[in-house]
Order: structure tokens, then sequence, then C-alpha cells
């Protein structure tokens, strides 16, 4: 079957974002489809810009977020960074197809030419629901009989009571409907849907699938033991607990490699006096790979760690309009049995970092949701 995949494909910093859509072409080349993905780049509507310009109390309110204001000066003073290879590895992992669609009026007008649609994953749902553009993200468009499959889908915020019921009715076209996070899959409960919570497309495969990609890069990683800390969603080095990761690595005589992503902040480098690195995907798996331990605000960087069986602490990204994104790191770590690598701040680092982790236990419950994941591809392709 050929299969359309709709999610987010263009960042030029974000290593998970990539690595999520290679994982699920993949994964589907593993079950026999064909796969190709939709390059969906929708502008804001005006209906949605008058929205916020409605909400003063709202733009008053982001306006006093000193995270986001601290963050766009930085972005004012430092825009030039080092190109990472995201344009060749998209060019030589990813079947990406044109054209590239800039609204849902144009995806109407010519539809990919596929029998399945599948959305996901990532936060492909955290759009405005009011905005006639998010209903090409619930694959509101093509013709009748293609159908239509949501996968580990993510919301990532917290949906308003006007917007649940518009919510309902953007799910109606959707024939299989399965998500990332157990948040999402009551939402859709709520709004009377049925839905499946199932494993991020990166979990779909083994780490042996990964290390062929950097089987033949130029190696990056130190000589001596380090920390590897992959930094997102952070715009101060207290957000990270920086304290106690330098007394840890310290301790344990390690150097640190840091490497920073854009995502609701900049890829800006928050740790002082440790200059960071710009590895390409496959050198980013390779430094996951091989380091010592991991300390990461990450999801994709949880997973990786997680694959790659390396001692690692997630931390929590502090109360702010980004903290909504820390459902899917609970759901999977507590669906694997290793909640207790969500950092304590109340507890020291070293104990934390140090406790053991049964990694026989999570390759077992591992092993068993990637079957019944995969059996939901299965089944709703069939």
């Amino acid at each position: 079957m050929n299969v359309a995949i709709l999610s987010f494909s263009s960042s030029q910093t974000n290593y998970g974002q990539l690595l999520q859509c290679f994982a699920l072409e993949e994964a589907l080349r593993k079950l026999g489809h064909t796969a190709f993905h939709v390059q969906y780049t929708p502008r804001t509507t005006s209906k949605t810009i008058s929205a916020v310009a409605s909400h003063p109390i709202k733009a008053l309110a982001k306006l006093g977020d000193f995270r986001y204001l601290t963050d766009k000066i930085r972005v004012l003073r430092r825009s030039a960074y080092p190109d990472r290879g995201f344009d060749a590895f998209r060019e030589n992992y990813l079947r990406l197809c044109p054209p590239t669609y800039s609204s849902i009026d144009e995806l109407r007008r010519d539809p990919p030419d596929a029998e399945a649609y599948i959305v996901g994953s990532d936060q492909v749902w955290g759009f405005p629901c009011d905005d006639p553009n998010t209903e090409g993200w619930f694959l509101h468009f093509g013709l009748k009989d293609v159908r239509r499959i949501s996968y580990a889908a993510s919301v990532g915020r917290t949906l308003t009571e006007k917007e649940v019921p518009v919510f309902a009715n953007l799910l109606s076209k959707l024939d299989h409907i399965s998500v990332r996070e157990d948040s999402v899959k009551r939402l859709c409960a709520r709004c009377g849907f049925e839905s499946d919570v199932v494993l991020d497309p990166t979990l779909l495969l083994s780490a042996a699938d990964y290390e062929s990609l950097f089987m033949d890069e130029r190696n990056v990683c130190p000589a001596e033991a380090y920390l590897f800390a992959y930094i997102l969603n952070i715009a101060f080095s207290r957000d990270m607990h920086w304290n106690q990761v330098r007394e840890y690595v310290q301790s344990r005589r390690l150097s640190i490699v840091p490497v920073y992503s854009s995502g609701y902040y900049s890829q800006y480098p928050v740790i002082a006096h440790v200059p960071p690195m710009y590895p390409s995907i496959p050198q980013w798996l390779s430094l996951v790979r091989n380091a010592e331990s991991v300390v990461t605000s990450s999801f994709h960087g949880t997973v990786f760690s997680i694959l790659f069986e390396r001692p690692f602490l997630s931390i929590p990204l502090p109360r702010s309009r980004t903290s909504r994104g820390g459902d899917r790191i609970e759901t999977l770590l507590k669906s694997l049995g290793i909640e207790d690598r969500i950092f304590n701040p109340k507890l020291p680092l070293k104990y934390q970092m140090d406790a053991p982790i049964d990694w026989a236990l999570v390759r077992s419950r591992l092993k068993t949701q990637r079957s019944l994941s995969f059996d939901y591809l299965k089944n709703s392709l069939s």
C-alpha cells in the first residue's frame, strides 16, 4: 500500500523531529508498504491572528513570561549557528514528495496520491482548533475512500472548553486513532472516540537500526568519558539544575558534551564556559550511544537513552507554557517501569543517576509495546 505521512519534517536543529519521520517511514517499509512524507507548512490564518488580538490578557501574559522575552532578545543578538546537515539527512533518508502545501485549500485542490494517509507523530494536534489550516493535521482532505489514520499523535497543550467540541469534530474524519500520551487518550474519550496509546515511531526500531546510520560518519565523540546533555526548551541553566549536574560530572571526572535544539526557545547555549557541539543527526545518535551518562529535557533525548541503554535522567521542564509536553515522558517511563528516571530536585542527582536500571525488564516491556504498536499499524492498514 502507498502511504502518505503528515508530520513535522522541516526543522534544522530538532533531532527527534526528523528521526521520528525516518522511523515511521522505515516501520511502514518493514510492514511491506511504501511511504512518503507530505510537506505541509501552513501559515497562521487571519482568523487566528484576530483571535489572539481579541485576548489582550493572554498576549500580556506571554509578554510577561521572562523566559520568552529573554529568548527573543538572545535571538536578536545571535542568529547564526553552524549547519548540522539536516538537509542532507532529509535528502538521504526521507522520501519527501513535492509539492509543499501552505494551506488546507492547497491540500484539497491537489491532495497527495496515496491509498492511506497517516498523521503523526509529534505534537501535530497542538495548533489552534479554530484555525482552518488545522484541519489538515486531521486529514480533512483527499478522496473519500482514502484510509485516514493517526499514529502516536500528540497535542502538547491543554485545550480550552470551547475547543473541545471543535476538536471532536476534527477527529471525525479519522478511521483509526492512536495517540502518544494517556492524557490525549482521555481527551479523545471525552470527545466520544476510542483510541490506542502506541509507541513513538522512534521506538518501533531497534538500536541496531539506528547504529547503521552512523557507522560511516566522522566520529565526534570525545576520547574521555563524558556526560551528554541534550537541551531543548530550556531558557536558563538553573532550569537544567546545572549546579547539581556540574557537581556530578566533577565527582565522576567526566567531560560535558552539550547539544542544544530549538523548540519553544531558541538553541542559545545556556551553560556558560562549556562550548556546545552542533552534530549531524547520525553524529548525535553516536554521542548518545557512547555517553557515560545522559541528562536531557527532551522526550527524544530520553527515548534514545533508553534504546542505547545509557544511564540517564529526564529533566522536567519548568512550570510555563512549555511544561505540558512532559506528559509524553511520564507516559513512556511509567509504561517501562522506570519513572524514577525523572529527575527529582529534592534528591541528590548522583543518587538518582547511579541507581541501577533493570534493562532486561525495560527490553521485555518495550518488546511487548512494540509488538502492540506494530499490530495497530498492521490492522489499521489492512
